[in-house]
């Protein structure tokens, strides 16, 4: 049995006062996200999940194909549409993501970057799109 989500009601209605910005370990990657959003870096140090009251809203993924399948993420699917990401193009994609039996709405944003893909994620997006959208401008590749 599948079953999807509920994706938490406060945050439809949540205006991000502040903001804090996440440098990422591994990668030459920031990413600004709402102060209230909690970290939670994996065990390998590359992927990093954005929670929200405990909610996961939000990751970033660095894998290869293999791993991508392996962690149910964009590999599995068909790309939606074409993007320009830091002046990258890559590919935009629409799956619901499942973790265990839940299943979450996704969107993910997703580049080539030094032998593998960077992707970020945004769980149940159309109910945060105005932070989602705030999010994806923010994002900066740091030299």
């Amino acid at each position: 049995m599948v079953c999807n989500s509920n994706f938490p009601k406060s945050l439809s209605k949540f205006i991000p006062k502040e903001w804090k910005t996440y440098p990422h370990p591994h990668l030459q990657l920031k990413i600004t996200i709402p102060r209230q959003f909690e970290i939670d870096e994996s065990s390998n140090g590359k992927d990093v999940l954005f929670r929200f009251r405990d909610y996961p809203l939000n990751s970033v993924n660095f894998v290869n194909p293999k791993e991508g399948i392996r962690q149910r993420l964009w590999s599995n699917y068909q790309p939606i549409m074409t993007i320009s990401f830091f002046g990258i193009k890559g590919r935009k994609y629409e799956y619901m993501h499942f973790d265990a039996r839940f299943g979450m709405p996704t969107q993910c944003w997703v580049i080539p970057l030094t032998c593998k893909e960077l992707g970020i994620e945004f769980r149940h997006p159309e109910n945060w799109n105005k932070i989602k959208n705030t999010i994806l401008k923010l994002v900066k590749i740091t030299e």
